[in-house]
């Protein structure tokens, strides 16, 4: 791998300010998501218990899931146009 360059600017860095709070599962393993149309779409990774989920984003309520096959491992997702893609090992 390349090092670094000794003049490149340092990275900027921002503040974060939390706007808003919503319910969500506190036992999911949460690997990705996006948000579309105001509806949460997450990736979840367990051993055997990996899903896709779409998720109601001001209830937190799982409104559909998916499971992943027992051998896949859930990391994330994303969306192309219409499609979600799941992202597995």
């Amino acid at each position: 791998a390349a090092a670094p360059q000794a003049d490149a600017p340092p990275l900027p860095i921002d503040t974060v300010r939390i706007v808003a709070a919503m319910p969500h599962d506190r036992t999911a393993f949460t690997q990705g998501l996006l948000i579309h149309d105001s509806v949460l779409y997450e990736s979840t990774g367990q051993r055997g218990a990996s899903e896709v989920r779409r998720v109601d984003l001001a209830t937190g309520r799982v409104r559909a899931r998916a499971a992943l096959a027992a051998h896949e491992f859930g990391e994330g997702i994303a969306a192309h146009g219409r499609t979600l893609f799941s992202v597995t090992w």
